[in-house]
Formats: C-alpha cells, structure tokens, sequence
C-alpha cells in the first residue's frame, strides 16, 4: 500500500518564503541588537579601565607625597641636630599596598650664611599590577627647601 500525501497538508510556496523573509530579518535585528549591546559593553570597559589607572596613578602620588615629606622632617630635624650633615640615602622596603621598595635621597646643596639648602628626592618602584617582571613602574617626587641653622 501507498500512503498518498495530502497535498491540502503542505504550505504553500508562498508561505515559505515569507517565513523565510521573516527569519532573515530577524536574524538582521537580533545581529544589531547584539552589535548595539557588545559597543556599550566595550566603551563601559574601557571607561571603567581609565578611570582604575587613574586612581592608581593619585593613589601612587599620594603615597610618593608621604615619603617626601617623611623626608622633609627627617632632614630638617638631622640638619638642625648636626651641623655637619651632609645628606644620606635610605633604602625602603615598603609595606604600601602599590609599591615593592623605595629610595629616600637626602642631598644638602649650599650653605648660605645660617642657611642650608636641602634637594630630597622620593622615588617609589613597583612591579605588583605589571603584566611582565620586566616592566617595572617608577614614581619620583622631588623638593628643594631652606633651612635655618643655629650655630
């Protein structure tokens, strides 16, 4: 026996390709809104990415702020203690949350009458947020000042 097909039971041509037609613009939308979503997605990446260097890069400044002027106390108080006092260098291993170790730079520059000259110089390294051990970040902060001295 054959089984005839009842051909009232198949769609038309027509109705294919409108069905067709409507799974093509569909597939067009869905491709748009996709596209529309993924460049919201990268530009908000890339915002928040620039706005996190920027805090990095206060937040390093800051702490650089800190040791020069942990520097600035140091010098003042050795200069009026000694008279003698020529500078000194210190090196950090610091315990910052961005930074591996540091270096302090205590220089005297001239002295004028009951006055000395003071150049300290804070220089902070890390390697923590580097994508290689090779690259390493340097942050460096420099004052000059005039101190009086008692004789």
């Amino acid at each position: 026996m054959k089984i005839r097909s009842n051909a009232s039971s198949r769609p038309s041509p027509g109705v294919i390709k409108g069905w067709r037609r409507r799974q093509g613009s569909l597939a067009i939308a869905v491709l748009v809104c996709v596209f529309v979503v993924s460049t919201i997605t990268i530009s908000c990446l890339s915002i928040s990415s620039r706005y996190r260097r920027q805090l990095q890069n206060e937040l390093r400044e800051e702490q650089t702020q800190w040791i020069l002027d942990c520097g600035v106390r140091r010098a003042i108080s050795r200069v009026s203690s000694d008279t003698g006092y020529q500078g000194e260098t210190l090196e950090m291993k610091t315990n910052l949350p961005v930074y591996d170790r540091g270096q302090l730079q205590i220089r005297t520059a001239t002295e004028e009458g009951d006055q000395v000259e003071l150049l300290i110089v804070a220089i902070l390294f890390s390697n923590k947020n580097a994508r290689t051990n090779s690259r390493l970040t340097k942050f460096k902060r420099s004052t000059s000042l005039l101190v009086p001295i008692e004789k």
